[in-house]
């Protein structure tokens, strides 16, 4: 389990061949991961290959990586596995709250599978992940063998990691090295992902790929296609404090943002709720009045003295008064409009003098 480099040279790529012959056995074990020795035989079948003649040897640890990966990559479209069975080791503090019972369990455990949940090697899901001493990375863990207390008080549990043999098993400390199993991330859940979060990231080295905790500094939201979420993320990993911008499929949450994601589904079914609760004539957006100018000024109308009745046309409109008129009474109007009726009169009686003129 060494350190993957944290710059410097190309970082590890499968070609694909080897690619497509670790899906054939994933689809094969219905997306579990493979027994210890058909990892080795990948292995070493993919060292000597001739595509690889003269290169570093393809190790154990990269075969099994890139099939820890792509379980992390499927695990989005699963649901989450039932909460553990009550006799089963907790090993997150729950020893705090029950420490005689999680002693008589860790005493009683002699067997592998004896405090596993749901084994990675029977296509399960873990419920816990593990940070190895020896690299620094995060693991499923596949079973919890044994337990010790410390004089410090801090307890200690020893595991064994999914996909490893008993090799590999080490004894972790629970408080600081044992939590529950990060979460990758549906293209709708980018949203769950904020600067300043936890997260457990994949980064790629040299030889190496592993998943490190890292802290996102800086998020840039895009707009998603057929492809998923377009979404990039600024990490710093927390092991080397090196800096690299990654996708979504890369990042896996914690299950403490869930309730973001609550909080968000819970609004978007309130807004989906009010819009069916309106009715139709709400929705319809009311036609606007017209809004008309009304003149109150009042208007006197001359008319002919020999018409008798009222006249059934309109009158028409008069010109609006000048600007100092504006403040004229009303009776000024009036006396105004009464002046013109005797010019009217007087140009009548010259029509008629010109009649009599011509008889």
């Amino acid at each position: 389990m060494g350190r993957p480099p944290s710059s410097g040279g190309p970082a590890f790529r499968f070609t694909h061949a080897e690619v497509a012959e670790m899906e054939e056995h994933l689809r094969h074990l219905n997306n579990a991961i493979p027994q210890r020795n058909v990892i080795q035989g990948l292995a070493e079948k993919f060292t000597a290959s001739a595509a690889r003649a003269g290169k570093i040897p393809v190790q154990y640890k990269q075969v099994w990586n890139w099939f820890q990966n792509r379980r992390y990559s499927q695990r989005a479209r699963t649901p989450r596995g039932a909460p553990p069975p009550q006799g089963k080791m907790l090993p997150t503090g729950a020893e705090e709250h029950h420490p005689a019972s999680f002693r008589a369990q860790g005493s009683s455990s002699s067997y592998p599978g004896s405090h596993s949940g749901k084994s990675a090697s029977d296509g399960g899901q873990a419920e816990f992940e593990a940070k190895s001493a020896r690299d620094g990375a995060w693991y499923d863990v596949a079973a919890f063998l044994s337990h010790r207390l410390f004089e410090t008080g801090d307890p200690e549990v020893k595991v064994r990691f999914s996909g490893f043999g008993p090799e590999e098993d080490e004894w972790i400390n629970v408080r600081k090295c044992v939590r529950l199993r990060s979460l990758p991330c549906e293209a709708a859940e980018c949203v769950a992902v904020l600067p300043g979060d936890l997260i457990l990231c994949f980064q790629e080295g040299k030889e190496q790929a592993l998943y490190f905790d890292a802290r996102v500094l800086d998020a840039q939201r895009r707009r998603h296609d057929v492809r998923g979420c377009r979404c990039r993320f600024l990490v710093r990993y927390d092991h080397d404090h090196s800096e690299e911008i990654v996708p979504l499929r890369k990042v896996c949450r914690r299950p403490e943002t869930d309730f973001r994601l609550q909080i968000l589904h819970a609004s978007r079914a309130a807004a989906s709720a009010d819009a069916q609760n309106v009715s139709p004539v709400e929705q319809k957006p009311q036609k606007a009045h017209k809004m008309m100018d009304v003149n109150t000024a009042e208007v006197t109308v001359v008319r002919n003295p020999d018409q008798g009745g009222p006249s059934d046309k309109p009158a028409a409109p008069l010109p609006a008064a000048p600007a100092g008129t504006h403040g004229d009474s009303v009776s000024d109007v009036q006396m105004g409009s009464v002046e013109v009726i005797p010019k009217v009169e007087a140009a009548n009686e010259a029509h008629d003098d010109k009649m009599n003129v011509g008889a």
